[in-house]
């Protein structure tokens, strides 16, 4: 469905600019099966297309269109959540008829697998039938769906005939608007009356004023005390509880070292999750960041090397561009609101103009056995050893052997139970403490992962 609210002309010009300022590739993307849909919408999105195929760029020749074409899925707790979605018979219909329109060259067409989108429309709207077919679905080898290669469609149809279950039931049939729904007891703050009345605007295609400059809507979200719509403009003027003054244009950005631990429950989070967990805290403390230029503006925040799952840290850092009217000393307290259990901020301060991080020429851990197995003689063997050699896995299943007496600095039992030992950093050699529990103390696998490993604070 096109949306009526951007004309073909404004589509058309913005097309044309990027093209004439370099641009070589647009993407388009488009969905089929919206409840409003028509057989003149799908023309008028290949119509669109052609015209803009025609556009030229500063040089004399066109650039290239990628088109990518999904099935519009209904969602829980949207207006659209009593819509039918389209069979799997019509949108492979649809979008094999946009396909065969669109064979043009300079023209790449890509869309999303019917099959896919009928199971992530179950999976959407479904009840706690579903429970038992992804149970049935992964015990047949369902579990990188993801990806397009390991995605068996004929394993969950088989699933879902062990399971009894009406796959249309909660796909393409239209729900009454007064049925109960599986999830109408979860409470989002947008009311069930102001979602029908959405629905009922949805289907006569009526649009309705942005409650930010205009009427409130009555969602039922905002209580005009703690929450209400906010405005661009609205934040101007606003003060940062981390700065010393309020946010001006020409403020200079200043790097900022943050001190944190990593300990207890947070040693499973992937770095990934961890980053986006900080990223979380800052935007929810209101620290202001400075971002990268660009389409995907990113804030100028890096971590140092992450650390594996599993294991603690005592200080670890990272760095982040903020405003030089930034109070390092608000800081800790701000994110620590905002953090989980074991991720705390112990410090931060601004680092000196042309400060470059250095690497630390090794890291120091302590190891914590619960049955307390460590030997002294083990440790005397060790340092006696000329070398010792062990064998860790690369990539495609390769070993590479590492002499841990060029890894290991200092190996120092503490006690029957604790062990500290520090390893050279920046060799270009990557060694943990669980790789040296099997070789100097003949620990099986069990044992070392019963083991508690902390980084220790440098």
């Amino acid at each position: 469905m096109i949306n009526k609210n951007i004309s073909e002309k404004e589509i058309f010009d913005t097309v044309q600019d990027a093209f004439h300022l370099g641009w070589q590739v647009i993407k388009l993307y488009f969905m089929i099966g919206l409840p409003t849909e028509t057989d003149d919408d799908l023309k008028a999105m290949v119509a669109l297309v052609k015209n803009l195929r025609k556009i030229k760029g500063a040089n004399g020749r066109r650039g290239k269109i990628n088109v990518s074409v999904a099935t519009f899925i209904p969602k829980s707790h949207t207006p659209f959540q009593w819509a039918p979605q389209i069979s799997l018979a019509e949108s492979k219909s649809k979008i094999n008829w946009i396909h065969k329109q669109l064979k043009i060259p300079g023209i790449q067409f890509k869309w999303q697998d019917p099959q896919v989108s009928q199971l992530e429309g179950l999976c959407a709207r479904g009840d706690r039938r579903l429970s038992r077919l992804l149970a049935a679905a992964y015990k047949k080898g369902c579990k990188f769906d993801g990806w397009s290669d390991h995605f068996r469609y004929d394993y969950w149809q088989e699933a879902i005939e062990e399971t009894g279950l009406d796959l249309e039931f909660f796909t393409v049939r239209q729900r009454d608007i007064d049925e109960p729904l599986p999830w109408d007891f979860i409470d989002n703050r947008v009311s069930g009356s102001f979602l029908k009345q959405e629905w009922a605007n949805a289907t006569a295609q009526t649009s309705i004023e942005d409650c930010r400059r205009g009427d409130c809507h009555q969602c039922g979200t905002c209580d005009f005390e703690n929450i209400e719509p906010r405005t661009y403009e609205a934040f101007d003027e606003e003060k940062f509880e981390a700065c010393e003054a309020p946010l001006a244009p020409e403020d200079d950005f200043r790097g900022l070292c943050v001190f944190y631990t990593k300990l207890g429950q947070a040693k499973y989070f992937g770095h990934l999750e961890m980053v986006n967990i900080f990223l979380r805290a800052l935007k929810r403390a209101r620290v202001p960041l400075k971002f990268s230029q660009g389409f995907h503006p990113k804030p100028k925040i890096s971590f140092d090397d992450p650390l594996p799952i599993g294991l603690e840290s005592e200080q670890e850092r990272f760095y982040m561009s903020v405003p030089g009217s930034v109070n390092p000393a608000r800081v800790p307290r701000l994110l620590n609101l905002h953090l989980p259990e074991g991720l705390r901020i112990t410090g931060c301060q601004f680092a000196p103009p042309g400060f470059k991080r250095q690497l630390p020429g090794a890291n120091a851990y302590r190891v914590t056995l619960p049955d307390g197995n460590f030997d002294q003689d083990n440790v005397t063997a060790f340092n006696g050893s000329a070398e010792v050699i062990i064998s860790l896995p690369k990539r495609k299943g390769k070993l590479k052997k590492i002499n841990l007496k060029d890894m290991v600095v200092e190996l120092e039992l503490l006690d029957s139970k604790q062990l500290q030992v520090s390893l050279a950093a920046g060799t270009g050699k990557t060694l943990r403490p669980s790789h040296i529990l099997g070789p100097v103390f003949h620990m099986n696998e069990n044992q070392i992962k019963q083991a508690r490993i902390v980084k220790l604070k440098a």
